[in-house]
């Protein structure tokens, strides 16, 4: 995902939030590279956004089978279900 590479949105939204919308519809490969992103340690100089994801349904059950591990337990930090 461009948007992930150094330089791409994540910088673009330093001290701010980026939202990331479906992250359920995102191949594994992808939601493996975004899981390492976020546990990627911000530059010492850069202040990390917030991160806000989105899934289509949020039934634990359906989300826990969508979501990479790693990806699910990074976003399942903080949950807000609406």
């Amino acid at each position: 995902a461009p948007a992930l590479r150094a330089g791409g949105l994540a910088a673009a939204a330093e001290g701010g939030t980026l939202v990331l919308e479906h992250v359920d519809a995102l191949s594994a490969a992808a939601q493996r590279r975004l899981a390492a992103r976020l546990a990627a340690p911000a530059p010492a100089d850069a202040l990390p956004p917030r991160v806000v994801a989105t899934v289509d349904d949020a039934s634990a059950e359906d989300v826990g089978r969508r979501l990479d591990p790693a990806l699910g337990e990074r976003l399942a930090r903080v949950a807000v279900i609406l």
